[in-house]
């Protein structure tokens, strides 16, 4: 899951994507709602490994009530 995120924040590089965005991209095998703490544990996983400082976060960035964006290239 944490490949397929980065895959598709990657895709759409300095866009904020909103989390219906991210549910379809990572899991389109549910038919169902996919939960907020889903995606929030997702990103905050992939954060872990990208970020120097996981919780001033510099390269996957929330945009509050928006969605989350990569702003860099990796």
């Amino acid at each position: 899951k944490e490949f397929a995120l980065i895959t598709f924040l990657h895709d759409h590089l300095g866009e904020v994507c909103s989390k219906d965005a991210i549910s379809g991209a990572v899991w389109p095998e549910y038919q169902g709602e996919v939960y907020d703490y889903q995606i929030e544990n997702l990103i905050r996983r992939l954060r872990t490994k990208l970020e120097p400082d996981p919780a001033t976060p510099m390269v996957l960035l929330t945009g509050r009530g928006l969605g989350y964006k990569l702003i860099t290239r990796l």
